[in-house]
């Protein structure tokens, strides 16, 4: 015979195969269920049986001689296509069953009864269902019991098939949790073989952070237990100078989503001082919180070592390139200046020595003396240019030593002025006390000629001079005033620098090094060289001689009792 198939036979047989229940072993509970609908109904045969897509299968049975049939044999057929209870009074009298198999031959069936297996959605997956060999009826109270039966099959199916979802859930889990042990080994693994140090933090400040790789120790000296359990360990490990910008640049990246990036110093257990770089990122929460930080500390203090150094040797590289720029314009400077002040000179003697070659008889003896004059201060200028050259080369090449000696510096002083042609027009005055101390006596007299001949280049005729003497603490203070323009505050340093010359009225002759090499002379004594603007208006030259052992005998105006310490600190 052929049983019409449901409408929705491929959602129910999906439904079926959701319980997972064919083929499946005995159990207990279904085999229960069988007994009590044979008992219930008065019946010597019982099945819970679930109809597949060719047969029937039974899943517990009482007295019927067959655990599977086919699904066109089947009284169970009829049952889940009816929605209610099925009752097949004689099967011999029915003409859907006269040729059943089950019918003609074992168990010889000839009364049914059969209730839908319903499961939540309404579709019958199989029928709990009696049999007899002797036609019958079914009364209410049996027909009842039938119905209540069936609701518990299915109560029995949910509950298997939650405790299959159950123990899937618990495997699943069991699962994920070897899972994620092992992944958590091998990134804990990874993260311990590379050498940075890997941390997990909370975003909030206040909380402690999770997780440190052991590589902390290495770069900081501490153990993991402190990273995790010091709150403000990081606070008190970062450089103080670091901090605020290291900090304000965390805000920042957390505040934009941003990748975080930084490089700053950190303090060592031990004190020193260990450069990081350090790279993290923010995760989220579902809200769009930031959650946690993950990140990576590097030790780079070799790269910014090697960094240092090689910014040394560029410092030092560009300093070498300024430098050999500077002695290249030193070199031009130089063979302007010496090509212009030797040319006066050297024309002048050329000149007198000309005429005195051609028109020597010629001329009376005070021409010949005016000449012969010339020549000799032209002669004197050409040795003070040539000595100049040569001191400030040898003092620029640090090959001179102070030759002290036991010296009236006062005497030097007068000896200098009357040399000093520069000077002429110009009224001197000499206020010297009389001290004699341990100097180099040919640096001193340089040190006056210099200044002399700078004041009377760069200042008109006229002009009042003052040349002072003083003992100063441990040495010795000579001044040069003059009531001239002065020398403006802009220039003051400057012009003890090699071939400056002064602005305005004080731009004058020469090569520009006399003032150097009084700077020089003053240095190898211990001492210095300034100016300072004259009271009363004016340039006044100081040069103080340091470590000379002064002795005065005695003062024309009185000796000065500051200090030479604090004179170099009023500079």
């Amino acid at each position: 015979m052929s049983v019409p198939r449901p409408d929705s036979e491929p959602e129910r047989l999906q439904v079926l195969r959701r319980y997972d229940i064919l083929d499946t072993g005995p159990e207990d509970a279904f085999d229960d269920l069988a007994r009590l609908a044979a008992h219930v109904c008065e019946a010597p045969m019982a099945t819970v049986a679930f109809v597949d897509e060719r047969r029937v299968w039974a899943k517990a049975g009482m007295g019927f001689p067959f655990r599977e049939w086919s699904r066109d044999e089947a009284f169970s057929s009829y049952a889940i296509n009816s929605g209610g209870l099925t009752v097949v009074r004689d099967a011999q009298d029915d003409d859907r069953f006269t040729s059943s198999p089950l019918v003609r031959g074992e168990p010889h069936v000839r009364f049914y009864a059969g209730a839908p297996l319903l499961c939540a959605e309404g579709v019958a997956i199989g029928a709990l269902s009696v049999y007899d060999t002797e036609p019958r009826a079914l009364d209410p109270a049996q027909a009842a019991g039938l119905w209540a039966l069936t609701r518990q099959v299915m109560t029995q199916l949910e509950l298997r098939r939650s405790i299959a979802e159950l123990k899937e859930a618990d495997a699943d889990r069991s699962r994920t949790d070897r899972e994620l042990r092992d992944t958590k080994q091998m990134y804990q693994s990874l993260v311990e073989a590379v050498p940075t140090v890997t941390y997990i933090d909370p975003v909030n400040p206040e909380q402690l952070s999770i997780y440190v790789s052991p590589q902390i120790t290495d770069l900081l000296g501490c153990t993991q237990e402190q990273w995790l359990r010091q709150m403000d360990f990081w606070h008190t490990h970062v450089h103080p100078e670091d901090e605020p910008r290291v900090w304000q640049e965390w805000e920042r990246c957390r505040d934009s989503g941003e990748p975080y990036a930084v490089e700053y110093r950190m303090l060592h257990e031990d004190g020193r001082i260990v450069w990081v770089s350090e790279r993290a990122v923010i995760l989220r929460n579902a809200d769009g919180e930031p959650w946690l930080v993950q990140g990576v500390l590097m030790d780079i203090t070799e790269r910014k070592h090697v960094e240092e150094e090689l910014e040394f040797a560029w410092q030092r590289e560009r300093t070498s390139a300024e430098h050999l720029r500077a002695l290249d314009e030193l070199k031009n400077t130089l063979l302007h200046a010496v090509s212009h002040d030797l040319r006066g000179p050297i024309t002048a003697v050329t000149a007198s020595a000309q005429v005195l070659d051609r028109m020597g008889d010629d001329l009376s003896s005070d021409e010949r003396q005016e000449l012969v004059h010339g020549i000799s201060a032209s002669a004197r200028k050409l040795n003070r240019l040539v000595t100049d050259l040569l001191d400030f080369d040898r003092l620029d090449r640090g090959i001179v030593e102070p030759d002290r000696k036991r010296t009236d510096i006062g005497e030097i002083v007068r000896s200098v002025v009357p040399d000093v042609e520069d000077l002429r027009g110009r009224e001197v005055e000499l206020d010297l006390d009389t001290i004699e101390a341990s100097v180099d006596p040919t640096g001193v007299e340089r040190i006056v000629e210099n200044l002399l001949t700078n004041t009377g280049r760069h200042t008109p005729a006229g002009t009042h001079v003052w040349v002072r003497l003083r003992p100063e603490g441990e040495g010795v203070l000579l001044t040069v005033e003059d009531d001239g323009e002065g020398v403006p505050e802009s220039a003051r340093r400057e012009i003890f620098e090699p071939f400056r010359q002064g602005n305005g009225s004080r731009r004058g002759r020469g090569l520009g090094i006399g003032l150097s090499l009084v700077a020089r002379f003053a240095a190898l004594h211990d001492g210095w060289a300034d100016v300072v603007e004259r009271d009363g208006g004016g340039a006044c030259f100081r040069v103080f001689l340091a470590n000379a052992a002064p002795t005065s005998t005695g003062a024309s105006g009185g000796a000065k009792t500051s200090d030479a310490t604090e004179l170099n600190a009023a500079r």
